[in-house]
C-alpha cells in the first residue's frame, strides 16, 4: 500500500498487552511514540505511525473507570491538549464588613459634591473630569466618584470557583472556607470553628431560600433540582434552531433600540422654561429617596455596575446627591442617553 500511495499515512494504536510489536518497526518501518507508561509501570497502549515527523502523542488521565491512561495523538503543529477556557470563573468578593461600610458612608456623606454640579472636581486628590452643564455629565462623574470612593473603602479579593463546586459554594463561601483553612493550618481552631459556623449558616440559607421556590413544582424539575450540577445544561432551541447567549442578547438589544431616535423629536415637546424663581425646589424630598433606597430590592448591577448594597447600606448619605441630580434633571433637560 505504501508503494502504490506514497503519500499515505498509516497510524495503528490499541492495547497491544504482551504481544511482541518490535515487528512492526522493524518490517514495516512504523514508529512507536508511546514513551510514558499507560499501565501501571507497563506500556501496552502503543501508537504506530508511518510519519514520526508529522505527529507526537501526549499520555493523560482518562475520564473513565480505568486502569488505562489516555494516549492522544496530535498533530506537530499543536501543543497538546490545552487548558479549556471558561472552566473556573473569577469573582471579586467584597469585604462588607460594618467598619469598612462605616468608612464608605463617611467618605460619601463629607465629600464635597457641589463641584460635580459646577465643573472640575477631584476625588482622592485626583481630577475626575471638566463637567459640562448637562446631566450626562454629572451623572458620568457621580458613577466615577462613587466607584473611587467604594475601591478606596471597601477592601476585595478575587475568588476562584471551579466546575465542579456544587451551587451552594458561592464566591464568598469559597473565600470563607479558604480562610478556614489557612487558620486551622496555623493552629486557631476557636477562629476557624466560628468562620465553620458562619458557613454553615450561609449553606443553610441558600438553600432554604432555593428550596422554599420549588415547594409547588413537579416531580421532574425537583429532581432536577436535587441533582444540581450532575445534569449537562440543555440547549436553547427558538423555532427548532440552537441560539446561544451572544445572539438572544444581540436579539433583545435590537428589539429594545430605537435606530431613528433622535434628542430633538423629544425635547420638542419640553415646555418653556420657567424665570428662576419660579423653578422647582424639589421633585422628591431627601426623606422620601432615603425610603426608597433603603428598601430597594436585590438587584443585579446595571450599566452603571452599581451595587444593590450601596444603596441600602448608604442611603442616608446618597438620598441629598439623588435629590440633586433629580432637581438638576427637571431643571434642565428630560431626556438623556439612558433613555435611549
Amino acid at each position: 500500500m505504501g508503494h502504490r500511495n506514497p503519500d499515505s499515512v498509516f497510524i495503528l494504536a490499541g492495547d497491544f498487552n504482551s504481544l511482541d510489536t518490535s515487528f512492526l518497526c522493524d518490517d514495516f518501518g512504523l514508529q512507536q511514540l508511546v514513551l510514558t507508561p499507560t499501565h501501571g509501570s507497563k506500556i501496552i497502549d502503543k501508537m504506530f505511525v508511518s510519519h514520526q515527523d508529522i505527529y507526537h502523542c501526549s499520555v493523560v488521565k482518562s475520564v473513565l473507570k480505568t486502569k488505562h491512561m489516555a494516549v492522544l495523538l496530535h498533530s506537530s503543529r499543536d501543543t497538546g491538549p490545552q487548558k479549556q477556557s471558561g472552566k473556573r470563573q473569577k469573582a471579586t468578593v467584597l469585604d462588607l464588613r460594618e467598619p469598612f461600610i462605616n468608612k464608605l458612608r463617611y467618605y460619601i456623606g463629607t465629600f464635597d459634591w457641589n463641584g460635580m454640579f459646577n465643573g472640575c472636581i477631584n476625588v482622592n486628590d485626583v481630577s475626575v473630569t471638566e463637567l459640562a452643564v448637562d446631566i450626562d455629565a454629572v451623572y458620568a462623574t457621580f458613577l466615577d466618584i462613587i466607584h473611587s470612593l467604594i475601591g478606596y473603602c471597601i477592601p476585595c479579593k478575587t475568588i476562584t470557583v471551579g466546575p465542579r463546586d456544587p451551587d451552594f459554594v458561592t464566591p464568598q463561601v469559597k473565600g470563607l472556607l479558604r480562610k478556614r483553612y489557612h487558620l486551622r493550618r496555623h493552629g486557631r481552631l476557636q477562629e476557624a470553628n466560628a468562620i465553620a459556623s458562619k458557613i454553615n449558616e450561609l449553606i443553610v440559607a441558600y438553600r432554604s431560600k432555593k428550596l422554599a421556590k420549588i415547594a409547588n413544582v413537579t416531580t421532574k424539575e425537583l429532581w432536577a433540582n436535587v441533582r444540581g450540577k450532575s445534569n449537562k445544561s440543555k440547549q436553547l432551541l427558538i423555532d427548532g434552531k440552537q441560539v446561544n447567549a451572544d445572539e438572544l442578547n444581540q436579539f433583545f438589544t435590537t428589539i429594545s433600540t430605537d435606530p431613528n431616535y433622535k434628542l430633538n423629536h423629544i425635547t420638542a415637546f419640553k415646555k418653556p422654561d420657567a424665570p428662576h424663581t419660579d423653578l422647582v425646589t424639589s421633585v422628591v424630598q431627601n426623606y422620601q429617596i432615603e425610603h426608597l433606597l433603603r428598601r430597594l430590592k436585590n438587584t443585579s448591577p446595571y450599566c452603571d455596575n452599581l451595587p444593590a448594597w450601596l444603596f441600602k447600606k448608604c442611603s442616608v448619605e446618597l438620598a441629598d446627591v439623588v435629590e440633586r441630580e433629580s432637581l438638576f434633571t427637571t431643571n434642565d433637560i428630560y431626556t438623556t442617553k439612558y433613555n435611549q
